[in-house]
């Protein structure tokens, strides 16, 4: 059961991935940012834009409110740029060049 269940949310992953990562490549080669960089978000949220971590972090590349403030991303009650995949690879981009 133990095995079947790491199967399903792999299997959930990899779908996931195929429908995230056509997205995510084209916007992390126009800053030159190495596509095994894609990866990141999978691994930092699944690849789901609600994730949050204990320490508050949020979204696809789990960015702190400060940082992401800082990266130009709106964060405030009711929207939170940081669970928008595009604006947060964006700004993912800009923290990597930093």
């Amino acid at each position: 059961v133990k095995h079947t269940n790491q199967s399903q949310v792999l299997y959930r992953i990899r779908q996931r991935s195929t429908k995230f990562f056509p997205i995510i490549e084209p916007i992390l080669i126009k800053p030159k940012i190495p596509l095994d960089f894609k990866y990141l978000p999978l691994v930092e949220s699944a690849l789901t834009g609600f994730a949050v971590s204990p320490k508050g972090a949020v979204g696809y590349w789990q960015f702190m409110p400060e940082t992401a403030r800082e990266l130009g991303l709106v964060v405030r009650p009711g929207h939170d740029e940081r669970q928008n995949l595009i604006k947060s690879t964006h700004a993912a981009c800009r923290y990597l060049r930093y």
